[in-house]
Parts: structure tokens; C-alpha cells; sequence
């Protein structure tokens, strides 16, 4: 239980970086409109 923000309860650091990460990606590619689509398309792929 290291912080919480608007995710509720994180239970680790990696869990939290993770989510901080995904967050800041999502906020960035919003604001690119025409590519967005696509590179958000490659970090869902990264992910899973």
C-alpha cells in the first residue's frame, strides 16, 4: 500500500509506475489526433 491517487489502493511501486505511465501515454497521445489511433493501437500490443 504505497500511495493512492485515482487508481484507489496501489500495492507496489512497479504497480504504480505502470499505471503513471499509461496515464501520461494516454493524456499524450489524446492531444495527437490523426496518429493517435494508431500509435495507441502499438502500446495496447506492447502491453499485453
Amino acid at each position: 500500500m504505497r500511495t493512492t491517487k485515482n487508481w484507489g489502493t496501489v500495492s507496489s511501486g512497479a504497480e504504480l509506475h505502470m499505471l503513471a505511465h499509461a496515464e501520461r501515454t494516454r493524456k499524450r497521445l489524446a492531444k495527437k489526433k490523426p496518429t493517435g489511433q494508431r500509435l495507441s493501437a502499438k502500446f495496447i500490443i506492447k502491453k499485453i
